[in-house]
């Protein structure tokens, strides 16, 4: 039986009102595999197919650079503990050979330029600079790096970043089976 408290908020949601924070901290709070996160998944998608007349977007990424990632996230298949990979980056040309595979049709929403928790910012401005050279229609450039500062985000946006996509690892090996 769900919680009446989580299923008024969800209903709530649903009939279009707006979540209050105290709302939105018990809807968190809810353990991931509970009945009430079912039903806050399942809302959730309902709302989005609802607000984006079930219309979707695509996505691509381009790896700039890969080596066993010192982050060791949980969850990455780049995480030094799980990897053997050999570090590679990509040259200028295949950073725009990629690009305009990925958007020569124009039918790319978003390209993902790709780096790794730590990662030469000066390279990957240059990579956004031959990315964004290189688009073939009117996709939007993201940022997918490791923690950065306000300021490296900026210059990011000065190149042509459009956002960032960014993992924020809650609780990661305190309560998650990851």
């Amino acid at each position: 039986m769900i919680d009446g408290d989580i299923k008024r908020i969800i209903g709530k949601a649903t009939d279009g009102g707006r979540i209050g924070k105290s709302e939105l901290v018990a809807l968190l709070s809810c353990n991931d595999t509970s009945e009430e996160a079912f039903a806050i998944r399942a809302a959730g998608g309902y709302l989005m197919r609802q607000r984006t007349q079930n219309a979707g977007v695509v996505f691509g990424q381009i790896g700039i650079e890969m080596h066993p990632c010192e982050a060791n996230c949980s969850f990455c298949s780049f995480a030094a503990d799980f990897t053997q990979m050999s570090a590679t980056r990509l040259d200028d040309e295949a950073i725009a050979e990629s690009t305009r595979n990925f958007t020569g049709s124009g039918d790319l929403y978003g390209l993902w330029l790709m780096a790794m928790a730590t990662y030469d910012l000066e390279a990957y401005l240059d990579a956004v600079r031959v990315a964004k050279a290189n688009l073939g229609g009117p996709t939007n450039i993201y940022s997918n790096v490791g923690d950065t500062s306000r300021e490296d985000f900026e210059a990011m946006k000065a190149a042509g970043i459009d956002g960032v996509y960014h993992c924020w690892r809650l609780r990661e090996g305190t309560d998650t089976p990851f």
